[in-house]
């Protein structure tokens, strides 16, 4: 399956993951691939891929980062294909130090919101809302990523305090007690914050 696309570039790269600008070859679409690192070789990565492929499978919606593929290459590394977006909220941020046109505000936290709406109705919590995931395109359309933290409310297993990026952490994770969708919500009032005054709101 990997043939099947034409990588052009490396467009951001972290601990665990990379991605990629690409092309479908046989739709000339532009797409964006994220290639996990480690999730071969360790299993507790390979079971967070997992949770991602299968949350953003059941929870399609115009709010949502759409994944069109995944796949394993020749080395076992995971490949997941998204559509392409042109930009994130983290980006328009630091290009306007003051905080974010209205508009763009406005229609940025209205989508935002449905987003996390549309999850929390089907009883799931992102657990890692922050501008850096909540991707633009080239019409204004906000769409959430990056699902990898993303759980069942009342899900097995312990909830673990580390996730969301410390700096949107609601207060209960923090203080390593039981949480539920309501810490998407302190996170998500961290991002608008942000958003509208470009400083982070709980920096630290």
């Amino acid at each position: 399956i990997q043939e099947k696309y034409e990588y052009i570039a490396c467009i951001g790269s972290g601990a665990y993951s990379e991605v990629w600008h690409a092309i479908d070859k046989s739709t000339c679409r532009v797409v964006a691939i994220k290639v996990l690192k480690q999730a071969h070789t360790c299993k507790a990565v390979m079971r967070l891929v997992h949770r991602e492929v299968r949350m953003l499978q059941t929870a399609n919606h115009p709010n949502l980062v759409k994944l069109l593929s995944a796949f394993q290459s020749r080395s076992g590394r995971v490949h997941l294909v998204f559509e392409r977006m042109e930009t994130s909220i983290m980006d328009e941020v630091e290009a306007n130090p003051e905080g974010l046109p209205y508009a763009i505000l406005k229609a940025a936290v209205w989508q935002l919101l449905r987003a996390v709406a549309h999850l929390h109705e089907r009883n799931i919590m992102h657990r890692d809302i922050k501008p850096a995931n909540l991707l633009l395109d080239g019409n204004g359309v906000v769409k959430l990523c990056d699902f990898g933290f993303a759980r069942h409310v009342g899900g097995r297993g312990e909830h673990t305090p580390y996730i969301v990026t410390r700096w949107y952490r609601a207060p209960e994770i923090l203080a390593g007690s039981e949480y539920g969708p309501s810490s998407d919500v302190w996170s998500i009032a961290c991002t608008i914050a942000e958003m509208a005054t470009g400083t982070p709101l709980f920096p630290g």
